[in-house]
């Protein structure tokens, strides 16, 4: 939840009617208290998308720039603090990573982890046996269950958005979030340039920016995901979408 709202978040902020200090205030704080927050929950991939967003806000916006930046070293400095003094929250973020991923000297490398990589390996052979249609949505968990494929790495959905989309929905479903995604990048791409070659020139606002991140990171190929097809995450998933598109229509968001 912190991970994935923190840019709406961040959006609604940019556009409320509080105080230019007041704002500022409350950003610094959100800041700081996500990203040290996340890290302490544990969650690899969540903070992930926390370090993403960040880098993303530090490259796209026209304002916050300096402060995001800032609040970045004082929860690096934070983190690096925690690290060192807790030993659980280390082993869970660092230590266990490494050595999930097979990252240590003499063994085998996985993706993210050897039950992940399995995972995915089942993913690509059901992709193979039906690649334009798919078996259907959330078939994951049954179709693994049939002979030809790694039972003991069935899971409830391909913990990756694209394979399950590859999976469930074929070639077609596929090419729709995958367009969604590139077009995501070029408006990113877009305002990168604009902010190097023509800074007076406004493409897309800071709020604009912030809904586009929160899209954005939920449809990062080369992170695991949760069920796209889940009721609770397709709440997270969407609701950024309409501000975005709303924003589109009203010329007055700043």
């Amino acid at each position: 939840f912190l991970s994935r709202l923190f840019p709406l978040a961040f959006a609604l902020i940019i556009i409320s009617d509080l105080n230019s200090k007041f704002k500022i205030l409350i950003s610094i704080l959100l800041f700081i208290l996500i990203d040290v927050l996340v890290f302490l929950s544990g969650e690899r991939t969540s903070f992930f998308y926390t370090t993403l967003t960040c880098v993303m806000l530090i490259v796209f916006m026209n304002k916050y720039k300096l402060i995001r930046l800032i609040t970045f070293v004082v929860s690096l400095i934070l983190i690096t603090v925690i690290s060192i003094n807790y030993s659980s929250v280390r082993e869970r973020m660092i230590d266990n990573t490494v050595a999930q991923m097979g990252l240590e000297e003499n063994k085998r490398t996985y993706v993210f982890s050897w039950k992940h990589h399995n995972i995915y390996s089942n993913s690509i052979k059901m992709f193979k046996n039906s690649p334009i249609i798919g078996y259907g949505p959330k078939s994951y968990r049954s179709i693994c269950l049939e002979d030809g494929y790694e039972k003991i790495h069935c899971s409830t959905h391909s913990h990756n958005t694209y394979l399950q989309l590859l999976v469930e929905t074929g070639v077609f479903g596929f090419v729709l979030i995958l367009g969604i995604f590139t077009y995501l990048t070029y408006k990113l791409f877009e305002k990168f340039l604009a902010l190097i070659k023509r800074p007076s020139q406004k493409l897309i606002t800071d709020y604009q920016v912030c809904l586009i991140i929160a899209i954005y990171i939920s449809l990062w190929p080369l992170a695991p995901s949760m069920n796209f097809f889940g009721s609770w995450i397709s709440i997270i998933y969407f609701l950024p979408v309409g501000f975005y598109l709303a924003s589109n229509v009203n010329t007055n968001v700043r």
